[in-house]
Parts: structure tokens; sequence; C-alpha cells
């Protein structure tokens, strides 16, 4: 709905649901999404929203599905265009819903990953083969020319819709496509910041998972300037695609921070036996077989007992002698040691 700016859905064609309870999974559910003859600005429509500022349909940089109040909530009330619909601007529920950070965040959140890529794709005309919507609209041009024969859908003598929709075809296509740019962009913008604050409470909560007595005090220094850098620079990002950017080079840079040093330790669990030695000929074994290799920085250094800058075989045979020593209570010095 507020992709595409439709005036209708929000006040009048969208709609809650509750399934039996008997087959039902209990909760309130939104939907389906339909009657979209007013969306994409085909007709112009304004609203009130909450704080009495008056929002229209072509605004592709302003909020609008979330302004709409529910139809009919004060018959007694009507619209400035006096067509008896109320004016109850603020007690809609989206608009209710859209008061709550936690809920804005979450759309911000779940329209980049599930709508932005799309969004783009639909309208490049850049790509290789030109803008998706452009492509659709040519294979079903046939079609829409005989339907508008008897429709009248478009054109200048008998056009039943809205009059920013094109005179013929090809120019409602290319609106279409031009709209949902516009409103793409407008959405990116409109959600930027709460689009990063959510990246910036998923980094510090990654943060704060890390068990900072296992790194030396340099190690903690390190973790958390790359946190503090990172919190500043999706603040300061242009737009969705750096703040996403930022995060995850972030998280990886939190990921690769080596922990305290304890050579052998090729598994992690902060002990040296034959397991160490297994883990490391599997990691082993999957570098020549030209498969990913699974060792973060500080497994990396750790299986490097001999000190030659690589992990291998012959560190496999020094975790090997150092676990039998252990177990005869002998001492056993690793290479790199020494």
């Amino acid at each position: 709905e507020e992709i595409t700016m439709d005036s209708d859905g929000p006040q009048a064609s969208f709609y809650f649901y509750k399934e039996a309870d008997s087959k039902g999974d209990g909760k309130l559910h939104c939907g389906p999404a339909w009657d979209f003859d007013l969306a994409y600005y085909n007709f112009g429509k304004s609203v009130l929203s909450g704080d009495g500022t008056r929002v229209f349909s072509n605004q592709t940089d302003s909020i609008f599905a979330a302004t709409f109040p529910i139809h009919g909530y004060d018959d007694n009330l009507t619209d400035d265009q006096g067509s008896g619909n109320a004016n109850t601007s603020g007690y809609g529920w989206i608009t209710m819903l859209y008061r709550r950070e936690d809920f804005v965040k979450r759309a911000a959140e779940l329209y980049y990953e599930c709508y932005d890529h799309y969004l783009l794709e639909l309208t490049d005309t850049t790509q290789e083969n030109g803008a998706l919507i452009t492509q659709m609209g040519e294979a079903i041009q046939p079609s829409a020319e005989m339907n508008n024969i008897v429709t009248h859908m478009y054109g200048k003598e008998y056009r039943r819709l809205g009059p920013n929709n094109g005179e013929n075809f090809t120019e409602c296509v290319d609106y279409i496509r031009s709209f949902t740019e516009r409103r793409r962009n407008g959405l990116r913008a409109i959600w930027l910041e709460p689009f990063a604050e959510v990246r910036t409470e998923e980094l510090q909560s990654i943060y704060e998972a890390i068990e900072q007595e296992r790194y030396d005090e340099a190690e903690q220094k390190a973790l958390q300037e790359i946190l503090e850098d990172a919190v500043q620079a999706m603040d300061d990002a242009a737009d969705m695609d750096e703040v996403q950017a930022i995060y995850e080079e972030a998280a990886s840079a939190l990921a690769n921070v080596p922990r305290a040093l304890l050579l052998g330790d090729c598994n992690d669990d902060l002990t040296v036996n034959v397991l160490d030695a297994q883990t490391l000929l599997m990691n082993y074994a999957k570098r020549l077989a030209g498969m990913s290799e699974t060792f973060d920085t500080t497994q990396l250094r750790n299986a490097d007992v001999d000190g030659n800058g690589t992990q291998d075989a012959v560190d496999a045979m020094h975790i090997l002698r150092y676990a039998a020593a252990k177990l005869s209570d002998i001492p056993y010095t690793f290479p790199a040691e020494e």
C-alpha cells in the first residue's frame, strides 16, 4: 500500500481477518491486497495527516498510507472534496501502528530486504534488457490494445481512468515505471534513519554477545573501536545500501578480531587435544580440495603451532604429540613457543 501510494487501501479496501480457531494460528492478518485503481497517482487524492499536514498522492517523498483514517469512523464528518467520506485522520490502524518506533523500524527493514532490490529491477532502464516493468508491458501490449478498444482505459477520446496515466499504452507503462522509481527513492530516504537504527542495534547485539574475557586488552579496545566507528558511519550514511555495507563489514570485522592466543586450540574450545588435530586436518583437506576453509582468524593463528605461516599436516602432528605428552604428564613445547 505504501509503495503504490494507494489511497483506497488504508481506508476502504484493506482488511484485517482472523481464521477460525480450529484451523488458524490465532493471529490477525492483513489482506488480501487489492483495489489499486487509485494507486500510482492514477487519480490525485490528499488526506490530512495526524499532525494536520495535507499529504497528496503524488508526493513520492512522503509517507502516505500510514496517514489514512478508517473509512466511515464518523459519518457526520466530510472531507474537503464533499464526497461524504469521513475525514477522521489519526484513527486508522496503520496510522496507530506507525506511531510505534519498533513498527517503523521493522517496516524499514522489511522494505529493504524484500522490496527495494525488486523495485530497482522493475524500474532500472540501464539493465541489459531494460526495466522489468517495460519488459512486462511489451509482453502484454497486444492484449492491452485489444482491451482498450472495449474499455477505453487510455487515450484522449474515451479515457475512463485518471488524468495522469498516459495517452497511449507505452506512455502508461513508462508512467508506472517512472512513478515507482521516484517512490523507491522516496522510501529509501524516508526509511534510511530507522533502517540505520535497526542495523546499529543488531551490531550492538553482536558486540554484546562477545565474551570479552577471551580477548587481550588491545583486542578488547579494537572491538570497541570497530563498533563505535561503524555506528558513526551508519549514522552518516547517504543511503540504505551504504548502511548495509557498513554493517556487514563491521560484523565481519568483529568476528575476526583474534581472541587470546592458545596455540593448538583449532576448534576454539579453550583446550588442546586430539580433536584439534582432527579439526586442523579437515580444514587442511578442504583447502587442498579447493573448498572454502572454515577457520576464523583466531583458529588460523592457533593452528600454526610451528610458526611457519601456514596450517598443515605438520601442525597436526605437533598437536598429536602435545596431546600424547599431556596424557603422560610430559612437557611438550610447540616450535612456535621455542
